[in-house]
């Protein structure tokens, strides 16, 4: 009891450090009821990756940083306790490069900002078209965001037969092309060879080699597309529409100059 009476005269006589004490049990006091009782908020983004705005031209990701991100994805412990999951990760090659679009699902522990709709994460503003920063436990870069939601981002796609065509083909793309060649995003087989018809030219093209002809050439594909707006997208950002010319890549082609003719 004396040492308890000793210390409230103590805390009386120096009332300045009882209030700067009281303070710091207050944070600690509210900071553990927050972090025990209250609930995070999540948000789930699609990312594209890229320098951070969607109007930046940048050197795209190779296939080394790919398989970086899918050993993360693999081992779901290393993101247990920080603020952000990765979920999924897609990519398509650019038009035929060794560099690709990679696109992210990720789930994000974030804050909602007061009187707003809007979000927080890592104390930077987040919506569409926003950039944002990530950082994982082996990866740092940046990105734009595509699409925000509250549940989780589900693809959704339709399966079509798409018929591409080329004039003018040389002999040896005709021959190349296999059916039952196949392209996978990363998660799933998303587009199929599933016939070619090689219409056989008349016409000689010159060439440093000599003389040949060249032909038209017809390639059936059965492809999982989304539909937008009533328009059919392959991947994220492709628009399939007839006299669009579309760049596909397979495990044993690259297919340029190929125009859609029909969708079915």
């Amino acid at each position: 009891m004396k040492v308890v009476k000793k210390l409230l005269r103590f805390l009386v006589k120096n009332y300045f450090i009882t209030i700067f004490l009281g303070v710091i049990i207050s944070i600690f006091l509210f900071i553990s009821y927050r972090n025990i009782f209250s609930k995070p908020t999540y948000l789930y983004a699609k990312i594209k990756m890229n320098q951070g705005s969607w109007w930046a031209s940048t050197q795209r990701p190779s296939l080394w940083f790919i398989n970086s991100l899918k050993k993360e994805l693999k081992d779901k412990k290393i993101n247990k306790n920080s603020n952000i999951e990765l979920l999924s990760v897609t990519y398509y090659p650019w038009y035929g490069t060794s560099q690709y679009d990679v696109f992210l699902v990720v789930k994000l522990t974030v804050s909602k900002l007061k009187n707003s709709d809007s979000y927080s994460y890592q104390r930077s503003t987040i919506g569409v078209g926003g950039p944002i920063d990530i950082e994982l436990t082996n990866n740092q870069f940046s990105g734009t965001i595509i699409e925000i939601s509250k549940k989780p981002i589900v693809n959704k796609y339709v399966e079509k037969t798409v018929y591409l065509q080329k004039y003018y083909a040389y002999r040896w793309e005709s021959e190349s092309i296999n059916i039952g060649d196949r392209f996978n995003n990363g998660e799933e087989n998303i587009l199929e060879i599933i016939d070619k018809q090689i219409i056989e030219g008349t016409t000689l093209f010159t060439n440093p080699v000599g003389n040949e002809v060249r032909d038209r050439l017809i390639i059936k594909v059965k492809m999982k597309l989304k539909l937008i707006e009533n328009k059919y997208v392959f991947g994220e950002e492709q628009l399939l529409v007839p006299g669009q010319t579309i760049s596909l890549t397979t495990k044993d082609f690259i297919y340029e100059d190929f125009k859609v003719f029909k969708i079915e």
